[in-house]
């Protein structure tokens, strides 16, 4: 066969080309693989630090130190010696018996003792929901960031996720969606980001993904005291509760959920209207409420676990972002029945400045006994 004249090459030029466009594929899915070693790096941190945070949770029950804060409040000096050095002892006992390993890679909050301090906050309610939001920034990130880790490099866990294209790296992981013991037993641990990735082959855009550990806690309470305690509770106002059961009856009672518990943000979603319902209770009579910016602390927190709300699937329901086309947050009060004194002008003003934070929210108050 007679070669033609201007056809040299030819072969070498379309092999140039098959290659160039095989090697483009083969790099895109090493970078999807990238992404999904991202998600499971995530993941990690945030499945030890529930465990780590359940850990204490329980040490601050059993250990008594709870019985000790609650005299704390009052002012006592003895008894907050007596607190701090309770817990070094304790804390000297966890590290002797696990060997000192959970926090020797532990570069935030490293102080065991803050933690059980910052727990015990939280669990004692003395700053309502706020204190759920100062746990996650005093203990958990900081937590999360040991168990991500430096890499290969000796860099730290913000530029090693940097490096991974997560936006704003450990400042970009989001938690305002997480709660602690809000339903009494629960650590929800939920941290939502944004990958931008680079690729040869442009078919990603930039990624909205979300890690979730749900974790039973510690709360020292016992599983055999249901019974008498639970025909007490049918007798008493739901408002000599505790915060946590207080919630539990009042959603059995008003019937409004029919998402599983522990579905984040929403309490319920009527497929039909498109509407999302979440609820909240506020007791008016707790100090922590009895100022505006304590009300609006509360609410507020509420009102941001609604807007970053993202796709969840959660014991076998979804609820797409995009399917909600309205939201609700009904908030339930101590009605003044029963000899309450109630002073809602703080409540109202709270509501006031909420709703022109959050027009899109709307926000409803409900007074029950």
């Amino acid at each position: 066969m007679r070669r033609k004249k201007g056809q040299k090459g030819v072969l070498s030029i379309e092999a140039s080309i098959s290659y160039s466009i095989f090697l483009m594929i083969i790099v895109t899915i090493l970078y999807i693989m990238r992404i999904v070693y991202v998600y499971g790096l995530i993941q990690h941190a945030v499945s030890q630090t529930a465990k780590e945070l359940s850990m204490y949770s329980y040490l601050y029950q059993v250990s008594g130190l709870n019985d000790i804060n609650q005299q704390i409040q009052e002012g006592t000096a003895k008894r907050t010696k007596q607190f701090n050095g309770d817990i070094e002892e304790l804390v000297r006992f966890y590290q002797e018996f696990s060997s000192g390993n959970i926090t020797e890679k532990y570069n935030g909050t490293t102080d065991p003792k803050e933690i059980i301090k910052n727990i015990g906050a939280t669990l004692l309610g003395q700053a309502g929901k706020e204190a759920n939001q100062q746990l996650i920034e005093l203990v958990v990130r900081p937590l999360m960031e040991s168990y991500i880790g430096a890499d290969a490099q000796g860099n730290g866990a913000d530029a090693r996720l940097e490096a991974l294209r997560v936006v704003g790296g450990l400042k970009g992981l989001n938690l305002n969606s997480s709660s602690f013991f809000e339903d009494g037993s629960t650590i929800d641990l939920v941290v939502c980001y944004t990958i931008d990735p680079v690729m040869p082959v442009d078919i990603l855009p930039s990624m909205n993904l979300a890690n979730r550990a749900c974790i039973r806690g510690m709360s020292g309470s016992s599983a055999f005291d249901g019974g008498s305690s639970s025909q007490k509770a049918e007798e008493m106002s739901v408002w000599e509760m505790a915060p946590v059961k207080r919630g539990n009856a009042i959603q059995e009672q008003e019937g409004v959920r029919n998402l599983p518990n522990h579905f984040p943000a929403y309490s319920a979603y009527d497929s039909a209207s498109g509407k999302a319902t979440a609820e909240c209770s506020i007791d008016l009579r707790d100090a922590s409420y009895q100022n505006v910016s304590g009300i609006k602390a509360a609410i507020s927190r509420e009102c941001k676990k609604m807007e970053n709300f993202q796709d969840t699937t959660y014991d076998g329901v979804t609820l797409k972002r995009d399917d909600i086309k309205s939201r609700e947050l009904v908030i339930y009060i101590p009605s003044s029945k029963g000899g309450r004194e109630i002073d809602r002008a703080s409540y109202d003003q709270a509501v006031k400045e909420i709703r022109e934070k959050y027009p899109d929210i709307q926000i409803t108050t409900k007074e029950i006994d």
